[in-house]
């Protein structure tokens, strides 16, 4: 094969290439987006000239320096889909789950939950401090292993979501193993990664006969408020949110360039904060830190009504059935790890963290416990300053675990 040839070869198996991407990322996201179309724009322009050149033999200097960029924006589409580079703001897409035989699919909430006795694994690339597998119990939750969790009398269930589950850490290392390693209490972990109120509340419902218990926690958690929308609709609920719907579903991310486009923006959109936000090694979080949802709008909000609703009657049934309730509200990182300042807020009330549990307060019953561990939490990182949540991911790590641990120890007694 003469030069020519090989040239006209690899040029059009560039073509090729590249009109697979603009058309799978269009296929991903119908309707086009404007990071989409813009990267479909500039995939376009980029192959033009290559075209041009296999058709009219003309403008080859031009169709040569295209062919190195699409080049080098391939490379880069198989680097990041191999993981073989990673960036936590450019998030390509990724092969299908292997692990969704550890799921089972119900009819009914909620709809999604782990099978009993099998290996789950987190999909994505979460970093190195994070513990992508753990086993489950014979009901399909993260717990220990007990002689018999049907004869076993526990203090209390905790219901929740990825952070009640502990997600990212050993089972051993979870706040509801460490509150039985440290005290004579005993908590069966209800928690389900990706778990909404209206999930909650149907796995309680369940286990309401199954498990012999005092009490429950439920654990709430700023934003996931929003999830109660997805249960509006029996064919969406099929696969969850969160962490659980990453094993149930595709991650429908986009290509490389889509995604770069997309970082840039954010970056550039993110508003000025103090620099000691990067003296400190905490600049990629920066990200993190949201607009604030103010108690008016939670109260008009659809969802926000339907989460309240739920934590209430989880509240209800349980007190109907004589156990003690108690609910518990997880920081997010930038929470925890940025000042007032940094934030952009007066005054540390303002956060969603206090806006949805003061809500939450005036809404259960009255003989809801409501346990505020934000003080104690915000404290332990001002003084120490060692991280709790994980380097890479934004979920509790094993001091943050212990943390809330040591925090509920002395307060339930």
């Amino acid at each position: 094969m003469n030069w020519i040839k090989l040239k006209n070869t690899c040029l059009s198996l560039l073509i090729c290439l590249e009109v697979i991407i603009i058309f799978s990322g269009n296929v991903l996201e119908p309707g086009s987006s404007r990071g989409v179309l813009l990267s479909s724009l500039i995939g376009a322009a980029l192959i033009a000239p290559i075209m041009i050149n296999l058709v009219f033999k003309k403008a080859e200097v031009l169709a040569i320096n295209s062919a190195f960029i699409v080049a080098f924006l391939i490379l880069m589409e198989g680097l990041f889909f191999l993981n073989i580079i990673e960036h936590p703001a450019i998030k390509t897409w990724q092969i299908e789950s292997k692990n969704i035989e550890s799921l089972e699919f119900l009819e009914k909430s909620p709809y999604i939950k782990f099978r009993p006795n099998v290996t789950v694994t987190s999909m994505g690339s979460r970093g190195d401090d994070f513990t992508y597998e753990w086993f489950t119990d014979e009901l399909g939750f993260k717990n220990n292993a007990f002689n018999d969790i049907f004869k076993t009398h526990f203090d209390f269930i905790a219901l929740g979501d990825s952070f009640t589950e502990g997600m990212g850490v050993e089972i051993t290392d979870t706040w509801t193993s460490k509150v039985g390693q440290k005290s004579d209490m005993a908590i069966y972990n209800a928690g389900v990664q990706g778990y909404s109120a209206s999930q909650m509340r149907s796995t309680y419902e369940s286990l309401l006969s199954k498990i012999n218990h005092d009490g429950i926690i439920i654990g709430a958690l700023p934003i996931s408020f929003k999830r109660e929308e997805t249960f509006t609709n029996a064919a969406r609920a099929r696969n969850g949110t969160g962490g659980i719907k990453s094993i149930a579903t595709k991650r429908y991310e986009q290509s490389f360039l889509t995604s770069t486009l997309r970082a840039v923006k954010l970056a550039l959109s993110v508003k000025d904060v103090d620099l000691l936000a990067d003296q400190t090694h905490l600049g990629r979080y920066i990200n993190e830190i949201e607009q604030v949802i103010t108690r008016e709008n939670l109260r008009q909000n659809q969802n926000w009504k339907s989460y309240i609703g739920n934590l209430t009657a989880i509240a209800k049934l349980a007190l109907q059935n004589k156990k003690r309730v108690i609910l518990i509200q997880y920081p997010l990182r930038h929470e925890i790890y940025f000042n007032n300042s940094q934030l952009g807020i007066k005054n540390i009330s303002e956060v969603n963290y206090y806006v949805e549990l003061d809500l939450i307060r005036d809404a259960l019953p009255q003989n809801v416990e409501i346990i505020d561990m934000f003080g104690y939490i915000k404290r332990s990182w001002d003084k120490s300053g060692d991280r709790m949540y994980f380097l890479k991911d934004g979920h509790m790590n094993e001091r943050g675990q212990e943390l809330i641990a040591d925090f509920l120890i002395q307060v339930l007694k």
